[in-house]
């Protein structure tokens, strides 16, 4: 096609002026002088804009396909992120980048808490058949080094399309591509490819680099979370292991005092029956104070030595019947019972899977501290249960004195009376004890109560299947 200058059409144009102009136009002869180049010019322009809508047509498109590559491999890897364990996630992203590169080997690493390069995942066949002695997935920052360490430090895209020098006993390296993964400004990671045979160009930059700014928040937070959780297992097992520690001190100490306070108060009470009345009072007093005092610190070494067993001498939980332990701990508190004119009433109580013994010492202990907590009437104990959601709430009410809501969270605290021992005995481990057994069954212990108007504790067992009322 003619390719027709703009100065030839204004010629012409003059031309046909001229001619109109000196009556010499013959407008048959005009038109055929001028229309042939002007067609030609007007299929040329067309041409033209054709070509240029082709070639706007085809970048659109390109575009349009990245873009679609770029969402693809998007949700890949926002899918591995979401859905595979830690241990197996930056494997499976390796996977997602090389697929997409098109390379043959590639490393996915973060930076760990010490500022170190930590590389879970390399690409099976790199690790397999790498030579090189004491080779390590744990990359110190003094020991970065080459074109990685180069993208990491300096924060920036390096890439080499070169064979590269590598020690010996490492998988050659025909050319590599290396993006640091960065959040707010810092290094946090980095995506390295390696290997593709046609060597890496602009767009697979662009790729890569596309793909490490998607990463770099969502590794973040799985950075965080990861030393997060690392931080509170470290911090759980510090507490188990001072829990253990202290139940193993209480039990060693309490057993080993057993010993020297029986022998205490067995020569005691043979003093006291020898001497009695042979001395004078002061010494008959004294006497008394050693056996009481001795007896009072037996007793308190027992509740310690039980309460230390609650988390390490417990049975598995198992079906227990709720209403069997109740007559149980009834036919143990009979003489108390009698003495105290007491009346214990409850609702139907369901099957729950407990520690029956524990369970036992648990239910034993509130009723027999509302029996010892009571008024002047004979005290009235009602035994409740109803299932709430995911667990059974079971509750002792009772008609005692009532405690005061500003002690309420006093009283679960392991030697905390409200009340001298001449008023009512005990050591002040009963509610503590309660409270440690419902926490190793996963529940929860509190009161509601008001000074006179009696009390009523509550607790919470999960529930499980099979569970229920008979």
């Amino acid at each position: 096609m003619a390719n027709i200058p703009p100065e030839e059409i204004a010629e012409l144009h003059e031309d046909a002026i001229q001619r109109l102009g000196t009556k010499e136009a013959n407008l048959i002869d005009t038109a055929n002088r001028i229309s042939q180049p002007l067609i030609e010019l007007l299929v040329a322009y067309t041409t033209m804009g054709f070509r240029e809508h082709l070639k706007k047509r085809e970048r659109e498109e390109a575009i349009l396909q990245r873009s679609e590559r770029e969402l693809t491999i998007r949700n890949k890897i926002a899918k591995v992120f979401l859905t595979v364990p830690d241990d197996e996630m930056y494997g499976e992203v390796l996977t997602v980048v090389l697929e997409a590169m098109k390379s043959k080997h590639g490393l996915f690493g973060y930076i760990d808490e010490n500022g170190d390069l930590t590389a879970h995942s390399m690409t099976r066949d790199v690790w397999d058949q790498c030579r090189i002695p004491d080779k390590k997935i744990v990359y110190p920052r003094q020991e970065w080094g080459g074109i990685w360490g180069r993208a990491l430090t300096e924060k920036k895209t390096l890439f080499s399309n070169k064979p590269f020098k590598v020690p010996e006993g490492h998988l050659p390296i025909s050319c590599a591509l290396v993006v640091p993964v960065i959040h707010h400004g810092e290094s946090i990671g980095t995506l390295e490819v390696a290997n593709k045979a046609t060597g890496y160009d602009d767009r697979d930059i662009q790729l890569l680099e596309t793909i490490a700014d998607r990463i770099a928040p969502i590794l973040n937070a799985r950075i965080e979370r990861g030393e997060h959780e690392k931080a509170r297992k470290q911090t759980e097992e510090i507490l188990k292991q001072t829990v253990a520690d202290l139940e193993h001190f209480a039990y060693v100490v309490s057993h080993d005092l057993q010993e020297p306070l029986r022998m205490i108060r067995s020569y005691m009470q043979l003093l006291s029956q020898r001497y009695k009345g042979k001395l004078d009072s002061d010494a008959d007093d004294f006497i008394g104070f050693a056996v009481n005092g001795a007896s009072r610190m037996q007793t308190l070494i027992q509740d310690l030595l039980t309460y230390s067993r609650i988390g390490t001498r417990g049975n598995p939980c198992e079906p227990s019947d709720c209403e069997d332990v109740l007559k149980e701990i009834l036919a143990n508190l009979k003489l108390t019972i009698e003495d105290s004119g007491a009346e214990v009433t409850h609702d139907p109580l369901p099957t729950i899977m407990a520690d029956a013994l524990q369970l036992i010492q648990l239910m034993q202990n509130l009723i027999d501290n509302a029996i010892k907590f009571r008024g002047e009437k004979p005290p009235h104990i009602h035994i409740s249960a109803q299932q709430k959601e995911n667990e059974w709430e079971v509750s002792v009410a009772d008609s005692g004195i009532g405690i005061d809501p500003q002690s309420f969270d006093r009283i679960f605290k392991v030697f905390q009376r409200l009340h001298t021992k001449n008023e009512y005995p005990g050591t002040g481990i009963g509610l503590a004890l309660c409270k440690k057994i419902v926490e190793r069954h996963g529940g929860r212990i509190w009161v509601k109560s008001e000074p006179g108007r009696g009390s009523t504790f509550l607790f919470t067992i999960p529930a499980a299947e099979g569970d229920g009322l008979r």
